[in-house]
This record gives structure tokens, C-alpha cells and sequence, in this order.
């Protein structure tokens, strides 16, 4: 599937579009249960997929241009994988321990470093 979203630009505005509809609901449940205290995954799901809102401010996601074409898609999915890829690596290098995690899952499963995309 993200090689549909990486190629396929109808895919990807479809897969973006599934996304904020999801997130929406969470937004939802959010503000039905703000008087809950255990609601912290909630928080933390809020956070990671609307952070302008909830989180560091930092984008996650963007909505595919219509304009974009597959290899300007692929690049962008490829600097945004190494932006990431870099902030976890600082993390796991600062004692982050889910972040040492991440790195070595990844190697684990053959993605290795500075790469975290789906095996073609």
C-alpha cells in the first residue's frame, strides 16, 4: 500500500484524505472524554497527527498536489523518511530508548540505516 501511495497520486489524496477523516474522529473522541484524565494515548495520537494543534507545530502530512508528479512524490516521501530518520537518531543518541528501539527494529528487518520505507 505505500508503494501505491508513493506512486499513485489518486491513491495517495485518497490515502491523505482516509487519514483526516481518522484523525477528525479522533479529534472527536478528544473532546468528548477532555474531562478524563486517562485519556494520554489519545493525547499522544492527537499530538503526532495534528501537531499544529496538540503537538510541536512540526507538519507531518501533506495533501499531494495534483500538480506533483510520481518522482517529485517519491522525493518528497524520501526527504520526509530521512528528516525523520535524523530526528530518531538524535533521540536514540541523547538516551532515548524508544528511540534505540526504532533503529534497531529497522535494522532488524533489513531497512538499515537512514531508510525506513517499505522493501520493493
Amino acid at each position: 500500500m505505500y508503494r501505491w501511495k508513493d506512486e499513485d497520486r489518486d491513491f495517495a489524496t485518497a490515502w491523505f484524505d482516509a487519514w483526516e477523516d481518522y484523525v477528525d474522529s479522533l479529534e472527536a473522541m478528544a473532546r468528548k472524554r477532555a474531562l478524563n484524565p486517562g485519556n494520554t494515548m489519545l493525547l499522544r495520537l492527537l499530538a503526532a497527527y495534528r501537531p499544529a494543534m496538540f503537538g510541536d507545530g512540526k507538519p507531518r502530512e501533506t495533501r499531494p498536489s495534483p500538480e506533483e508528479t510520481r518522482e517529485q512524490i517519491r522525493e518528497r516521501v524520501t526527504r520526509e523518511m530521512q528528516r525523520e530518520q535524523t530526528e530518531v537518531e538524535v533521540r536514540a543518541e541523547a538516551g532515548d530508548l524508544l528511540a534505540r528501539i526504532q533503529l534497531a527494529d529497522a535494522d532488524l528487518n533489513g531497512l538499515g540505516p537512514g531508510t525506513r520505507a517499505v522493501k520493493r
